[in-house]
């Protein structure tokens, strides 16, 4: 099946979280918005900056999201991407959320097929199941 992923799963992995999504690989093959690509950099950005980790850390966990990123087919953030985002949801969600959602959406529609969605954020959780994904993580 492919799945949907969204930062909050990837940052728990990279971070050694608790809660972390347990099988994640098994859930793959990946689709991502490129805004996972940011929020992960600037979540590790953050995380050094006020020496939550080190330099070295850093680097390290610079390399293993680059890592990840490879193995994730990742859906542009177009005009038709923002124009899906503009609209309501079920549940009210933060930019950057509709633009994961609105992403999900648009691919699920125009490749057919089952996307599962995996998120530990349980608003954008719920936003989902009320599209009709199978939710991971929440």
């Amino acid at each position: 099946m492919l799945a949907y992923l969204d930062a909050s799963v990837l940052l728990r992995r990279i971070f050694r979280e608790l809660g972390a999504l347990p099988g994640f690989r098994e859930l793959g093959p990946f689709i991502a918005s490129t805004v996972l690509e940011v929020e992960c950099f600037r979540t590790l950005h953050r995380a050094r900056l006020s020496g939550r980790i080190t330099e070295d850390e850093g680097v390290r966990k610079s390399e293993e999201i680059y890592r990840h990123l490879l193995s994730i087919d990742q859906i542009r953030v177009t005009d038709a991407v923002i124009q899906a985002a503009r609209r309501p949801f079920a549940v009210a969600l933060p930019s950057l959320d509709a633009i994961h959602l609105a992403s999900a959406l648009l691919w699920r529609e125009r490749r057919g097929g089952a996307v599962a969605f995996l998120t530990h954020d349980t608003r954008l959780g719920s936003a989902a199941r009320a599209e009709g994904f199978r939710v991971h993580g929440v």
